[in-house]
Order: structure tokens, then C-alpha cells, then sequence
């Protein structure tokens, strides 16, 4: 499903963006007012954006500090326009926050999700904090661009295909005893009397080996018992080379899926072709844009 994005070009948004994290945990007190019960209700935070518009230009021809793509409409209809169509607070879109929208070689978690042979999901997620100590991997749901062009998947080192290699699936999929995860890749399994025509396909056995194709050819009528010493395991026809435990990387940008928090939005008229969203200018407006993350519903 492709979503719309926020307009960014907008010439008065101010930097100082508010963003504000909310885990939703139910905190239940005893008799002791020391002692509590929590309760967590999410894995993954719910953001919040809380934009300000010093000015937003009600001028018909384009803002001359965005030439690159200029709006058919004016700032305040693009706005407007934008506003309406997601129905305020019922439609999801796609927010960029240009400080925290791309991730470089993040290592991905393998997670078994309990089949036999196993298959193999890596979300697709951001660490945040030490890397050392891997403090807390965040779910993606939406990747930028959207065609998963920009998605780059390392595998040992070596490029990954989408081929041959994995897909690109959610988001929403839920497996028990795991987190919720959004965008995930999963690792295409070994199949039976297949064309292996490429030489480097990239294939995670199940003992979490990355094995490469290094002769092409037809596989077996049955998986093999891959060599996980760095030596080659004949398929049939095609031939397999131990590459070391799978370690996966991806670089990628992401987009925030949001939604409108409230269900009021004030366009606050100062000077002749001249709006404010919450800016110094603003006399009774209530105030700023209020973005929250909207993740989608669990499911395979």
C-alpha cells in the first residue's frame, strides 16, 4: 500500500520540533505507595510531532525558497488540502523527520519463528542507543522510498538480492514469543529440483548459516545437510559454499506512519497573504500541527 507523505516544503515550519515518546504503561499502586504493578501495552513507542508554522504563505504563485518542487496550490491549500483528505485524525500518511530517517549497515536480528526447517525473519529495524549493548531496536514500518529501492541488505559482507535472495514483507507480523515486527525480511527457503542459475545466491540454513551458490545447477529432490566448516555441500547439480554464521545488515531511510492527533487544526490569518500555525504572530489560534504514530494492525 503506497501513502501519502506530509508536505515538508513549507517555508515557515520551525525547527524546533517537539518530539515526545509515550510507552502507554498501566501503573497499578498497593497498599505500599512504594510498591506499584506495571504494566506495559506496547513494545514499540508511539511518537508524537508537534510542528509550529511561524508563517504559511496564502500567495498564488510559488515560494520562492522551494522552486524544487514547487506546489501547483499555495502553502495554505496545500496544508489545507493535505489536512482534509487524511479526514483529520482517521488517515495515515507518512512523516519524514529529516533528523531521524535513515539507518547505515544496521545489524538485523534472525528470528525463528518456530517452523521445521526454520524460517528465517529479519525485521527490519533502527537500534537506538549504544551499539555495544544493543539498548533497544524499534520496528520500521515504512521504508523511503516506498519501492524498497533504496533498501540495501548486506549479508556477510556481500549484497543480498531481492531476487534471489529475500523478500520484503509486512508490515504486521506478529509470532509468538516475539515483538511485533513491521517491515521484515524474509530469507527465501531452499527449494527442491530448482534452477540455481545464479552464481552468488545467498540462501540461511537452518543452522543459521549463510550458504552461496558457487556452481549453478539444478538442487536435489531433498535438502542436504549443509557444511557449516567452510567447505561446499553438493545440492544435486549446484554446489554451496559455507560463508560463517548469517550476519545481516541494511541500510536504508524510513518514514514515521502517523496519523493527526487532534481533530481541530487552526489557520491563523496575521498579515495579508500571511497564516500562522502556533507562531509567535498567532493571537487565538490553539496552536500547533500534532502528528502521532499510527502503526498498522497485526497480522501476517
Amino acid at each position: 500500500m503506497t501513502l501519502p507523505v506530509y508536505p515538508s516544503k513549507i517555508f515557515g515550519l520551525k525547527p524546533n520540533v517537539v518530539k515526545t515518546r509515550e510507552l502507554s504503561t498501566i501503573v497499578q499502586s498497593g497498599d505500599d505507595p512504594g510498591n506499584v504493578t506495571t504494566i506495559p501495552q506496547v513494545i514499540n513507542p508511539v511518537w508524537h510531532f508537534n510542528l509550529i508554522y511561524e508563517q504559511v504563505f496564502n500567495d498564488p504563485g510559488p515560494n520562492p525558497a522551494f522552486t524544487n518542487p514547487s506546489y501547483t496550490a499555495t502553502e495554505l491549500d496545500t496544508l489545507m488540502g493535505f489536512d482534509l483528505a487524511q479526514g483529520g485524525p482517521n488517515g495515515m500518511f507518512l512523516f519524514d523527520d529529516p533528523e531521524d530517517d535513515t539507518v547505515t549497515l544496521q545489524p538485523l536480528q534472525l528470528v525463528n519463528d518456530g517452523a521445521t526447517p526454520p524460517n528465517w525473519y529479519t525485521p527490519i529495524q533502527k537500534l537506538r542507543g549504544d551499539p555495544t549493548v544493543a539498548q533497544f531496536y524499534e520496528d520500521i514500518t515504512d521504508l523511503n522510498p516506498q519501492n524498497f529501492s533504496g533498501l540495501v541488505v548486506k549479508a556477510n559482507g556481500l549484497t543480498a538480492s531481492s531476487t534471489t535472495d529475500y523478500s520484503v514483507g509486512g508490515p504486521g507480523l506478529a509470532l509468538p514469543g516475539y515483538s511485533f515486527l513491521g517491515l521484515y525480511l524474509q530469507w527465501k527457503a531452499w527449494q527442491t529440483s530448482h534452477n540455481y542459475s545464479v552464481l552468488g545466491t545467498l540462501l540461511i540454513d537452518p543452522a543459521g548459516h549463510l550458504q552461496k551458490i558457487t556452481t549453478a545447477g539444478i538442487s536435489g529432490s531433498s535438502e542436504p545437510a549443509f557444511n557449516d566448516s567452510g567447505s561446499t555441500t553438493t545440492d544435486g547439480a549446484a554446489v554451496w559454499t559455507d560463508q560463517g554464521v548469517a550476519v545481516i545488515s541494511a541500510s536504508f531511510g524510513f518514514y514515521f506512519r502517523v496519523r493527526f492527533e487532534d481533530d481541530k487544526l487552526d489557520f491563523e490569518k496575521f498579515l495579508y497573504h500571511l497564516y500562522t500555525i502556533g507562531g509567535t504572530e498567532g493571537q487565538r489560534g490553539s496552536g500547533m500541527v500534532k502528528l502521532m504514530t499510527r502503526r498498522p494492525v497485526l497480522g501476517p
